[in-house]
């Protein structure tokens, strides 16, 4: 009896360790997403300000052309 008790405990330590390393493993590719997660909000941060900008500076050519269009049509 005392032997099928030590061989069930040895059976559920073995698992045990398996558990552990599969668990190790997954905190690591979580770890990995996190910092992708955090990669991917940065360039999100910097073309929304990209965008801005652009809009800005299209925005101002944009009328001085429609300026100088209408005062060339205009003469």
């Amino acid at each position: 009896m005392e032997d099928k008790v030590q061989e069930t405990v040895a059976v559920h330590n073995v698992e045990i360790e398996h558990m552990k390393k599969d668990i190790d493993h997954i905190i690591q590719k979580v770890d990995r997403m996190d910092a992708k997660i955090d990669n991917i909000e940065k360039i999100l941060a910097e073309f929304k300000g990209g965008k801005a900008v652009g809009l800005w500076f299209f925005g101002f050519f944009g009328a001085i052309a429609g300026a100088i269009i209408t005062w060339w049509v205009g003469k």
